[in-house]
């Protein structure tokens, strides 16, 4: 056998479980309050999400990211 799909997605992920749940419920209070974030705004929600763990140097996310 080999490594399940799930497993090997999961270990390229870039925000943690925890930190993906800040950002979705970021978009939605901000739609919620009738200013929903354009795909720039979420990208570096997530970037300043990633910034504050692993610092200035991090790997950036991928162009597609939020897509």
């Amino acid at each position: 056998g080999g490594t399940a799909m799930s497993a090997f997605n999961a270990g390229k992920q870039r925000l943690m479980l925890e930190e993906e749940r800040v950002v979705v419920d970021f978009c939605l209070e901000s739609a919620d309050q009738g200013f929903p974030l354009t795909h720039s705004n979420t990208y570096a929600a997530a970037d300043g999400i990633l910034t504050a763990r692993m610092g200035e140097d991090h790997e950036p996310l991928g162009h597609n990211w939020v897509n």
